[in-house]
């Protein structure tokens, strides 16, 4: 998803999403908070597992 922070005038902002369901619902967010980045939202780096992932199973022994 792209948006320019605050509106017009502003700088652009991404937000990458793997789920429409979820992007669409992070739209509605930004959309709802005047085109800002919703407060306390934390951005996963790219390379960062999904939220819930087994990460221990995939450690090195």
């Amino acid at each position: 998803m792209r948006w320019l922070q605050g509106g017009r005038g502003g700088a652009w902002e991404t937000e990458k999403f793997g789920d429409p369901v979820a992007a669409e619902e992070f739209k509605k967010l930004v959309d709802a908070h005047g085109q800002q980045r919703p407060p306390g939202w934390v951005t996963q780096p790219a390379a960062a597992p999904p939220v819930g992932a087994d990460t221990a199973a995939a450690a090195p022994v």
